[in-house]
C-alpha cells in the first residue's frame, strides 16, 4: 500500500508499529492504523485514529486515515512516497523540527543564529554532504609538530586542506548554525577554518574548552586550500611556558564542523604540539 506523506516545512517524525520507506514521518502516540481513500485529486488531510500523521494523497490513493478530521496544512510542501511495510518494532526517526526540540524540553531555547552558553537546540538541517572522493582532511605544515619556539616570539601557523572552498563565513553574531552545509560545483564544502591553541597543562588530561590561549577564524579565499595566520609571542606570556596544542576546526559556512558521507574516514582536522621555552 503506498501513500504521500507532506513534508511541510521542515519536518521529522517517529512512527511506531510500522515503518514507512520514507526518511520523513510522524507520531504522536501509539496507534492502530486504518485506511480510507481519498478521491479527489491533490486532497489535503491529516490522518489518524489514535496518532496523527500528515499526508496528502493524489486521486484515488490509499491512505492512513484520521478520525474524519481535516486540518489545513502550507501550501509549500515536499511529496515523498513512500510505503507501508510489515510489523516491526516501535521505530524513532529524529530530525531538526521545532517538536524534537519541544519534546526534549526546549521549544524555549531553539537558537535562531545567536550563539549561546546554555543548553539549547537547532532547527538546521545538516545540509548537502560530499561525495566519498570529496572528503576534507588537512595538515598542519607550520610550525612543526613538536617544535621548540622561545616565549615572546611570532610565528605562523600554516594549513593546507583538500575538498574544501575556503571563503564561506557566516556572521557569527547572528547566523551562527543557521545555514545548512553546502558545496560548490566541484562538490567541495564551502566554509572555512580556524586556529585554536590550548595549554596542556598534562599531557594525559584533555584541556578545557572553555579557555584557548589563542582562537582565530581564517575566512579568506584560497584557491589551493592553503591558510595562514600570524601568531603574536605575547599569546603566551600569561600562561607561560610549557606544552602547547595547536588545533584546526574545519567548518561549513555556518561554523558548523565540516559533515563528511561515511563514518569509516580519517579526520577532516589536525593538531601538533609545540613547546614554548
Amino acid at each position: 500500500m503506498k501513500i504521500y506523506l507532506l513534508i511541510s516545512g521542515l519536518s521529522a517524525f517517529s512512527f511506531n508499529k510500522r515503518n514507512l520507506n520514507a526518511t520523513w514521518y510522524t507520531t504522536t502516540s501509539d496507534i492502530a492504523i486504518e485506511t480510507t481513500t481519498v478521491q479527489d485529486v491533490n486532497t489535503t488531510t491529516v490522518v489518524n485514529v489514535e496518532e496523527t500523521i500528515v499526508a496528502t494523497v493524489l486521486a484515488n490513493e490509499t491512505v492512513l486515515t484520521t478520525s474524519g478530521v481535516d486540518i489545513a496544512l502550507p501550501t509549500t510542501t515536499v511529496i515523498v512516497e513512500a510505503t507501508v511495510t510489515a510489523l516491526a518494532e516501535p521505530t524513532v526517526v529524529i530530525n531538526n523540527e521545532q517538536n524534537f526540540c519541544e519534546s526534549v524540553g526546549l521549544g524555549d531555547s531553539i537558537i535562531r543564529g545567536e550563539q549561546s552558553l546554555n543548553v539549547s537546540c537547532s532547527l538546521t538541517v545538516f545540509g548537502v554532504l560530499p561525495d566519498f572522493d570529496h572528503m576534507v582532511s588537512t595538515i598542519i605544515t607550520e610550525p612543526a609538530n613538536n617544535a621548540i619556539i622561545p616565549l615572546g616570539t611570532n610565528f605562523t601557523v600554516s594549513v593546507f586542506s583538500i575538498n574544501m572552498d575556503f571563503g564561506f563565513f557566516d556572521d557569527p553574531n547572528s547566523q551562527y548554525y543557521l545555514s545548512p552545509q553546502t558545496i560548490n560545483s566541484a562538490g567541495e564544502i564551502q566554509g572555512h577554518t580556524h586556529i585554536t591553541i590550548q595549554k596542556l597543562a598534562d599531557p594525559n588530561s584533555p584541556p578545557d574548552a572553555r579557555t584557548p590561549v589563542f582562537f582565530r577564524g581564517l575566512n579568506d579565499p584560497s584557491p589551493d586550500g592553503t591558510l595562514s595566520v600570524q601568531i603574536d609571542g605575547d599569546t603566551f606570556n600569561v600562561d607561560g611556558a610549557g606544552e602547547y596544542r595547536i588545533c584546526t576546526i574545519t567548518a561549513s559556512r555556518s561554523h558548523a564542523p565540516v559533515l563528511l558521507p561515511v563514518a569509516r574516514r580519517g579526520t577532516a582536522d589536525d593538531c601538533i604540539r609545540i613547546n614554548i621555552v
